[in-house]
C-alpha cells in the first residue's frame, strides 16, 4: 500500500501474466490481451454460490 502499486492478471492467472500498475503514474491507455477457456457451466446458478 505505501508504495501505491497494484498487481492485476486480467483473466485467469494460470493463463495470463501478472501485470503491476504504480498509481503515481500518468495515466494512459493500454490494450491487453488476455487468454481463457470458452466453456459452459453445467449449473450457472451455483457460479456465485457462497463458500463454506
Amino acid at each position: 500500500m505505501a508504495e501505491k502499486k497494484l498487481k492485476v492478471s486480467f483473466g485467469p492467472p494460470d493463463m495470463n501474466p501478472w501485470h503491476e500498475m504504480d498509481m503515481d503514474a500518468p495515466v494512459g491507455l493500454q490494450e491487453i490481451i488476455c487468454k481463457y477457456d470458452d466453456i459452459t457451466i453445467e449449473n450457472p446458478e451455483q457460479f456465485w454460490r457462497g463458500m463454506e
